[in-house]
C-alpha cells in the first residue's frame, strides 16, 4: 500500500510538472491573440514555464525549451513589454542551446538557430545599454555572450550575428572595454589581448592595453603605448596618454615636445597650453633656486606666453587664471629677494618691478576667483594677500570662506 502512494505520488508531481507546460502554452496563446489587451497573459506563461524546466521529464522535452525561448523572445523584442525581463536574453541564449543539444530533425535545428540569433540580438541591446548606463560588469557580460552566440552560429555554419569580421573585432572591443572598466583585468586582457594579435586598427586600443598593464606591468604597458603611438603618431588620446606617462616620470622635455605636436594638432586647446606653461614654470623655479637668473628670465617670458595661450583659447579657463597668477607671484618673490641684496638704485628698480608682478598676480587671482570662489588653494592665497595689504575686512572674508569649506 505504501510503495502504492508513493508511486502515485511521483506520478501526480510529474503530472503537475507537465500541467505547467500545459499551462504555460496556454496563458502563451492568449497572450498571441491579442498582445496589449493580454500582457498579463505572458508573465503567466513565463512563470508556468520556469516551474516546467524544474522537472527533469519535462526539461527532457525540447518542446519545453522551444516554448521558453518563445515566451522570453518576447520580452525582448515586443515593445509593450520591454524592460519587463530585463535578464531575458540569457534565457533565450539557454534556452536554444538546449533546443540545438536535443534536435533531431531538421527543422527542429533551423528554430534552435532562430533562437540563438534572437538571444545574441537581445544581448547586444542588452549590453550598449548596460555600458551607456555604465554598468560595465553587465556591459561586459552582454557582450562577450553575444560574440559566443555568433561563434556558436558560425560553428554550425549558419548565419552569424554579425554581419563581418571588422564587426566582430569590434564588439571584442567593446567587451575587452567593458571588463576594463568593470576591473575584471584577465577578461580585458584576454579580449584586448586577442586584438593586438590580430592587428585590429584602432588606436583606442593601444590606450586600453597601456592602462590595463600601467600598474601591474609597467614593461608591458610601455611596450603598447610605444606600439600605439608609432602606428597612430597623430592619435590625441594616445598622445596625452604618453604626455601623462612622462610627466610622471619627469621627463619634461619629452613632454614640452609632445605638446607642441599636440598644439598643431589642436591649436585651441586651452589644457595643453595652460601644461606647457605649468612646464615653464616649473623650470623657472629651478633657475630661481639654482641663481640663474637670466635662465629664470627666459622661462618666466614663456611661462607668460603659454599661460596667455590658454586664455586666449579660453578666456576663462581656471587653471592658467590661477598658475599665471602664482607664476607672478613668484616673479615677485624674486624681484624682492633679489632687491634685498642689490645697492641703490637697482635695489629700488627691483622693488618697483616686484611690485608691478604682485598687482599683476593679484589681477590674475582675481579673475580667477570669479570662475571658481571655492577653490581652497586660490582662496589661501587671497587671504595671504589679504594679510599683505591689511586688509582686515578681506581678511575676514577669505578666512571664514575658508573654514565654510572645511579648509584649515
Amino acid at each position: 500500500m505504501k510503495r502504492i502512494l508513493t508511486l502515485s505520488l511521483i506520478m501526480l508531481f510529474a503530472g503537475s510538472m507537465m500541467a505547467q507546460y500545459k499551462t504555460a502554452k496556454k496563458a502563451f496563446a492568449k497572450f498571441q491573440m491579442n498582445v496589449k489587451d493580454n500582457a498579463s497573459s505572458i508573465d503567466d506563461a513565463r512563470v508556468a514555464i520556469d516551474k516546467a524546466i524544474e522537472d527533469e521529464e519535462s526539461a527532457a522535452l525540447y518542446n519545453t525549451w522551444d516554448l521558453r525561448r518563445k515566451i522570453y523572445s518576447e520580452y525582448g523584442t515586443n515593445p509593450f513589454l520591454q524592460g519587463k525581463q530585463p535578464n531575458a536574453a540569457f534565457e533565450v541564449k539557454e534556452s536554444a542551446m538546449k533546443m540545438l543539444d536535443m534536435a533531431t530533425k531538421k527543422y527542429q535545428v533551423k528554430a534552435g538557430i532562430e533562437a540563438l540569433t534572437t538571444g545574441g540580438i537581445m544581448f547586444d541591446n542588452y549590453a550598449v545599454t548596460a555600458f551607456n548606463e555604465k554598468r560595465y560588469k553587465d556591459a561586459f557580460t552582454g557582450f562577450s555572450n553575444l560574440l559566443s552566440a555568433h561563434d556558436e552560429l558560425k560553428k554550425r555554419k549558419a548565419k552569424p550575428i554579425l554581419a563581418n569580421e571588422a564587426d566582430y573585432n569590434d564588439y571584442t572591443f567593446y567587451a575587452g572595454s567593458a571588463a576594463l572598466q568593470a576591473g575584471e583585468k584577465q577578461a580585458a586582457g584576454e579580449y584586448l589581448g586577442r586584438l593586438a594579435d590580430k592587428g585590429y586598427d584602432k588606436p583606442e586600443l593601444y590606450s586600453s592595453l597601456y592602462n590595463l598593464y600601467a600598474e601591474s606591468d609597467a614593461e608591458k604597458a610601455q611596450g603598447y603605448l610605444q606600439a600605439g603611438v608609432e602606428k597612430y603618431p597623430d592619435n590625441k588620446g594616445l598622445l596625452i596618454t604618453q604626455i601623462n606617462n612622462y610627466l610622471a616620470e619627469g621627463k619634461k622635455a619629452e613632454v614640452e615636445k609632445m605638446l607642441n605636436k599636440l598644439l598643431e594638432a589642436d591649436p585651441n586647446n586651452p589644457s595643453v597650453w595652460s601644461t606647457l606653461g605649468q612646464i615653464y614654470s616649473d623650470m623657472f623655479q629651478a633657475s630661481v633656486e639654482a641663481k640663474d637668473n637670466a635662465g629664470a628670465e627666459a622661462q618666466f617670458k614663456k611661462g607668460v606666453e603659454y599661460y596667455e595661450g590658454a586664455l586666449k583659447a579660453d578666456p576663462e579657463f581656471f587653471n592658467a587664471l590661477y598658475n599665471l597668477g602664482a607664476l607672478h607671484y613668484s616673479k615677485a618673490a624674486q624681484s624682492f629677494n633679489l632687491a634685498y641684496d642689490a645697492k641703490g638704485s637697482e635695489s629700488d628698480r627691483l622693488q618697483e618691478s616686484g611690485k608691478a608682478s604682485l598687482e599683476t598676480a593679484r589681477s590674475f587671482f582675481k579673475r580667477a576667483e570669479e570662475v571658481n570662489p571655492d577653490d581652497i588653494d586660490l582662496l589661501r592665497v587671497l587671504l595671504d594677500l589679504a594679510g599683505r595689504d591689511e586688509d582686515n575686512e578681506a581678511f575676514k572674508k577669505y578666512n571664514n570662506k575658508l573654514k565654510e569649506l572645511g579648509a584649515k
